[in-house]
Formats: structure tokens, C-alpha cells, sequence
């Protein structure tokens, strides 16, 4: 019979190691969210995060779906070819896009709970999910923005 010991390895304590802090390379996202730095690609546990969106694992690392799926909102008006509609043409545009678009609940549940805010409060909560997951810009976010500023107020984007 053989016996192995392992001197002041974690099989010591009987205890596993704890696992290294999540970064954001391991959600496989760069600080401009191009995904240009670390491609490890690490699908976040089930949980909820911090507001109860569910965008985050246990571990608080962003699920890569819903940071793409951010990254389709804050670009909706671009990727629907709306920014090409007059503005009146463009609300319902980029709502059909979106609809069409989103792979996930959480991206879904997060226009929810924004719908009813406009101009700056919709603006301040998009650009909140944008660093939240890392983007560096968020057109849209700067489109409601401008609206609210508008002396027509423009028209309201979804």
C-alpha cells in the first residue's frame, strides 16, 4: 500500500483552494468591449446579480450573452439602420430590431424596467449597464440624451 503526502497542499487541510478572483478577461470581454483582450470566454454561474437582473454569476462576473446583448441596445440605432429613418420612423425601428435581436431574459428584463424613464433617467441607466459590462460608448444612451434636450424633446426611442 502506498501512501502520498502532499506537504501544505490544499489535499492537506481536505479543504480545496479557492478559486482565483474573476477579471475581465475571464468573461472574455476588454475594457471597450471588442473582446480584443482575453478570450477565455467564461460563461458566468447561475445567480443573480447585484440587482437582481441575473446578469451576473455568483462570482459577479458578467454573462458574455447579456454584455453583447447591452452592446446590440447601445447600438440598436445603428445595427436597425434607423439612424438612416427620419426620427419619428425610428422608436418603432429599433424596437422591432431589439425584439428580434436579444438572445437573453436578463437583457429583455432590463428594458423593461427601464421603458417607463425618459431623457436623462433612461439615459443614466443605459450608460450604467454599459460600464457594468465593460463597454467604452453607448450611442443610444447619448441618442435619449439629446432628445431630452431638444426643444421638441424628440422623438422617444425605446
Amino acid at each position: 500500500m502506498v501512501t502520498a503526502l502532499a506537504i501544505g497542499a490544499p489535499a492537506c487541510t481536505g479543504k480545496a483552494a479557492p478559486p482565483p478572483a474573476p477579471t475581465v478577461a475571464d468573461a472574455g470581454l476588454s475594457r471597450d468591449g471588442s473582446g480584443a483582450e482575453g478570450r477565455r470566454g467564461v460563461i458566468a454561474d447561475a445567480g443573480l446579480s447585484r440587482d437582481g437582473s441575473g446578469a451576473e454569476g455568483r462570482r459577479g462576473v458578467i454573462d458574455p450573452a447579456y454584455a453583447a446583448d447591452i452592446g446590440a441596445i447601445c447600438d440598436a440605432l445603428h445595427r436597425s439602420n434607423a439612424d438612416q429613418l427620419s426620427v419619428s420612423a425610428r422608436t418603432v425601428t429599433v424596437a422591432m430590431w431589439l425584439g428580434d435581436n436579444l438572445k437573453t431574459a436578463e437583457a429583455r428584463a432590463f428594458l423593461v424596467r427601464t421603458q417607463p424613464l425618459i431623457g436623462d433617467a433612461k439615459a443614466a441607466a443605459l450608460e450604467a449597464e454599459q460600464a457594468k459590462v465593460g463597454l467604452a460608448a453607448c450611442p443610444l444612451a447619448l441618442a435619449w440624451r439629446a432628445a431630452a434636450t431638444t426643444p421638441t424633446g424628440g422623438a422617444p426611442l425605446p
